[in-house]
């Protein structure tokens, strides 16, 4: 049984690089399975989503990619996530509403980030980011409560 755990961790080690691994990990994260982020991840940690119009490219669906052999798709967001790791909280704005979301999207002057090796997979044009936390599952039921704290990002890839 021991040969077959050796050659199976050999593998993953030794495998080709992978644009969807973060290339700063420690020896023994390779090693370890995914889904432990799931159990150690925190319930209430904030939520990031990424929309643009029409330059995410998420090609998960393609017959090529039928066995996950590509992934341009997944690659995307962790280019945005690079990159929103680097800007100051600061420039992040909060809205209340959908209404108020929709809004301050239109006015929101976009963050300028040039393009380079690091960002490889993504297009050049804008990208809304936001981040929430989860609303708890005890007052989703509640119609009332429509209200929430969203924060909004807009990013220009130039």
């Amino acid at each position: 049984m021991f040969p077959y755990y050796f050659l199976l961790i050999t593998l993953v080690i030794f495998s080709p690089q992978n644009p969807t691994v973060y290339q700063e990990k420690f020896f023994a994260n390779n090693c370890l399975p995914k889904a432990l982020a799931f159990i150690v991840q925190s319930p209430t940690e904030e939520n990031i989503s990424f929309h643009t119009k029409e330059n995410l490219k998420l090609p998960n669906a393609l017959p090529n990619n039928f066995f996950g052999i590509k992934r341009e798709g997944r690659v995307q967001a962790i280019e945005l996530g690079k990159i929103v790791e680097n800007i100051d909280p600061k420039n992040w704005k909060t809205c209340e509403n959908n209404n108020s979301c929709t809004n301050l999207e239109k006015q929101i002057k976009p963050i300028k980030v040039i393009k380079n090796e690091d960002y490889i997979h993504l297009s050049k044009g804008e990208y809304l980011i936001y981040r929430q936390k989860p609303l708890s599952w005890y007052w989703i039921d509640f119609k009332q409560t429509t209200s929430f704290e969203r924060k909004v990002l807009k990013i220009k890839i130039v």
